[in-house]
């Protein structure tokens, strides 16, 4: 059964369900026949209409839209032929600006191009010939326009690496060209270029500091200017890569330098060393061998750099007294060349570097340990301003004129005053001048009663009163000495004298 047959059907029974019986009820029986077809044939019109209409409408689509376009196509016609007027015009009076304008507005845009580029759009036209693909023209007016970065990225697509290199360092894009040329190998260029961008992250402070000074100085070498190299990396504080670098250009003495900021001691003293300056060369040796715990080579090594005072140092810290003092000698470091021979007792060279040194006082003691005459020492002593000692020891050697001099130069408030003044006191008493002998041991005992400080006075003004027949006076004197310590010297027995 077709769909048709299916519609007959359900309208067939629908009038004879609904609608026969009211027509029956209204007498309208013989008019029924009609009544139907007439139903059915609007029923079936209304069908076909909803069914036959979009089929219609896309069949009839095409139609319209050629109609359509055929319209728009004569519009358009028209519209270009009066813009090629107005173009006429504006080509006339020369306005490419406007010319092109009213091009692109048509859709001309490879002749609107031509137009702006005769006007002096660059830009305007490189962007048309990219949009037609004509990178090579869009490049070149990109450039032309002062557009590096465009330029360099068309470039690119064209694979033109070098002419994008070239844009992409013209627009101050550094690292972008670094990049392309060291691709290419243009490694000098690179090396320039990552030397910039080292320059630029300095001033900012940026964490790839390091790392472009690193490309820089490698391409530098690699290129045979390792010179420039270890300036950039010496900028950066990259002082063992530096030294490698100024090794390759032979200047030793600044690869030296560098190492010694790295603490690199060997390779220092090599570079040093190979760069003529022996001095350095032991000097660094020196330290290298005092930090390992190998003094006596580093001693050595201070020797040979002439550095006598660090060499003498070293050998004191391994107890070579005597090669160190001798070094102190010759340095003309008397005093600290006494002080060590004194550690290993050899008091004559210690005697003799004191009395270089000016401290005459220890090169008189020196001197007496050694056994020197007592005149000597004396001398010394009294040059040293020691003039108590001084008077002793010519007192020793049986100058008692010399002693006396000693003596009295000493300051009242010396605490060898009074030992001195008894010492001139008994010169003057030997020498049979009792009168100054007594005043000088007056002088000493002044208002005092008689104490262990000033027992020798008052025995000696015994002495005088004796020496002079005051015996008497003598004897009292005496006693007080008894009183204060029994057994004096020959006191005693003066009194059972007298």
């Amino acid at each position: 059964m077709t769909a048709f047959d299916e519609i007959f059907s359900l309208v067939g029974k629908w009038w004879r369900e609904s609608l026969e019986p009211s027509f029956n009820a209204l007498g309208l029986q013989k008019y029924m026949r009609f009544i139907f077809f007439a139903v059915a044939f609007v029923f079936l019109v209304t069908l076909a209409k909803k069914i036959l209409s979009p089929i219609i409408t896309v069949l009839l689509k095409p139609l319209y839209r050629f109609k359509a376009n055929r319209e728009e196509t004569e519009r358009t016609k028209l519209e270009k032929r009066n813009v090629m007027k107005q173009v006429e015009q504006m080509l006339k009076q020369q306005d490419y600006k406007a010319a092109a304008n009213l091009l692109d507005s048509i859709e001309q845009r490879d002749e609107a191009a031509g137009y702006y580029v005769q006007a002096g759009d660059y830009s305007t036209a490189a962007e048309i010939y990219e949009s037609l693909g004509n990178l090579e023209k869009a490049a070149s007016l990109y450039k032309e326009a002062g557009n590096s970065t465009k330029a360099a990225g068309i470039f690119l697509q064209l694979k033109d690496y070098k002419s994008a290199a070239s844009m992409y360092e013209k627009g101050g894009f550094s690292q972008k060209a670094a990049e392309i040329y060291e691709n290419e190998g243009e490694f000098g260029k690179a090396a320039e270029l990552y030397e910039n961008c080292f320059a630029e992250e300095s001033s900012h402070r940026g964490s790839t500091t390091k790392e472009f000074a690193m490309k820089s100085g490698k391409l530098f070498e690699r290129v045979g200017v390792p010179q420039r190299a270890a300036k950039v990396y010496l900028r950066a504080g990259m002082h063992a890569d530096a030294a490698a670098a100024y090794e390759m250009t032979q200047d030793f003495i600044k690869a030296g330098d560098c190492y010694l900021k790295v603490g690199n001691l060997q390779k220092a003293a090599a570079c040093f060393a190979e760069g003529g300056d022996d001095r350095r060369s032991n000097e660094i040796l020196s330290m290298f061998h005092y930090q390992k715990g190998l003094l006596r080579d580093a001693a050595s090594y201070s020797e040979k750099a002439g550095d006598f005072l660090r060499a003498a140092e070293i050998l004191v810290e391994t107890e070579e007294f005597s090669r160190a003092a001798t070094l102190y000698e010759n340095l003309g470091l008397f005093q600290e060349a006494g002080e060590i021979f004194l550690r290993i007792d050899d008091f004559l060279r210690a005697a003799e570097a004191f009395e270089k040194a000016g401290n005459f006082v220890l090169a008189a003691k020196a001197y007496h340990k050694a056994g020197c005459p007592t005149v000597k020492v004396g001398e010394l002593f009294e040059k040293g301003c020691d003039y108590f000692e001084a008077g002793n020891l010519y007192l020793q050697s049986g100058l008692p004129d010399k002693a006396l001099e000693a003596f009295q130069m000493i300051n009242p408030e010396s605490e060898n005053y009074i030992p001195a003044s008894i010492s001139i006191g008994t010169i003057f008493f030997e020498k049979g001048m009792l009168k100054l002998a007594f005043e000088k041991f007056r002088k000493v005992i002044g208002t005092e009663p008689i104490n262990k400080s000033n027992i020798e006075a008052y025995y000696y003004i015994g002495r005088c009163f004796e020496s002079a027949g005051k015996n008497d006076k003598a004897k009292a004197v005496y006693s007080k000495v008894l009183s204060e310590r029994y057994n004096f010297r020959d006191v005693r027995q003066r009194i059972a004298q007298l």
